[in-house]
């Protein structure tokens, strides 16, 4: 059987290199080589693109950022000035509007919806408030004499 190393010099680093006699070891051992040098100089071409990424953030984008955030403040403070505008007009509108007023516009205002709904439901032909009411008494008084009864034929 032959040799299946052979030691060989290393000329750079004059250090002792285990050399494979057997071929498909050989080509393991280069592709592995190749990988290592290629991930090296992608490595290094990223760290140069990457900072290159950062240059351009800092020159381009930071303005267009700290623009962005003062506009933000400047809209939120012509926000705030505005509303509070509005409730100094609603404070000085508000005691000019008598409360016996308020109430009676609100009780209209119902009324008035109350019986438009009223209306439609006459239409179709739907039970009103009150007929929902009468059944749903009338379904509970059905229950408890349900249970009662149930009770009755238990015990």
């Amino acid at each position: 059987m032959e040799k299946a190393k052979k030691i060989e010099k290393n000329e750079e680093t004059k250090t002792p290199v285990v050399k494979s006699s057997f071929h498909a070891v050989e080509t393991v051992k280069k592709a592995a080589q190749t990988c290592t040098d290629a991930f090296t100089e992608y490595k290094g071409a990223f760290k140069d693109y990457s900072e290159t990424v950062k240059e351009h953030n800092k020159k381009y984008l930071k303005d267009a950022v700290e623009t962005g955030k003062e506009l933000g403040k400047n809209l939120r403070k012509d926000a705030c000035e505005i509303l509070d505008q509005a409730k100094e007009k609603s404070r000085n509108i508000l005691p000019e509007i008598p409360e016996i007023s308020k109430l009676s516009v609100v009780k209209t205002v119902e009324e008035k919806i109350t019986d438009g709904i009223d209306v439609v439901t006459g239409k179709f032909n739907l039970p009103k408030k009150e007929d929902m009411k009468k059944l749903d008494d009338a379904m509970d008084s059905l229950n408890s004499r349900m249970d009662l009864f149930t009770q009755q034929i238990t015990a």
